[in-house]
C-alpha cells in the first residue's frame, strides 16, 4: 500500500506540518520525531545528505525532499520508515547519505544474502 507522507504520519502518530518558512529557508514538510527533534525536508536541498542551516539561536538540519513525486506523492510504508529512521539517525549525529542508509532489517537481509 502506498500513502502520502501526511497519511503515514497520521497512521504512525507523528506530527506532520506542511510547507512553511524557517528564517529565510522555505521547506516542503516537517515531521516531529520527539521533543525538540524535527526533521525538516526541502526540495531546495538537492544533495543526498542533510544540510546544516544556521538560525539566530541554533542550527537545523535540512533534509532533501526524497518523497517521490513520480508516484503522485505516495510512497510505501517501508520507504517512509526508512526516511524517518534515516532522519532520526542523522539528528542523533550519524549523518550519512540517504542511499547508504539501511534499516536494521534491510542490513540483516543483506548479510544473509552475502552468506549464501
Amino acid at each position: 500500500m502506498k500513502c502520502t507522507i501526511k497519511q503515514w504520519c497520521i497512521e504512525k502518530h507523528l506530527n506532520w506540518y506542511g510547507q512553511g518558512v524557517i528564517g529565510q529557508f522555505r521547506y516542503d514538510w516537517v515531521v516531529m520525531l520527539g521533543k525538540g527533534r524535527r526533521a525538516i525536508f526541502s526540495s531546495i536541498n538537492t544533495n543526498n545528505v542533510p544540510l546544516l542551516y544556521p538560525l539566530r539561536d541554533h542550527d537545523v538540519l535540512i533534509f532533501p525532499n526524497i518523497n517521490s513525486s513520480s508516484q503522485g506523492g505516495k510512497i510505501s510504508e517501508q520507504r517512509f520508515d526508512r526516511i524517518i529512521a534515516w532522519a532520526d539517525t542523522c539528528l542523533s549525529g550519524g549523518i550519512m547519505p540517504f542511499d547508504k542508509f539501511m534499516l536494521p532489517s534491510q542490513s540483516n537481509g543483506l548479510k544473509d544474502r552475502e552468506k549464501e
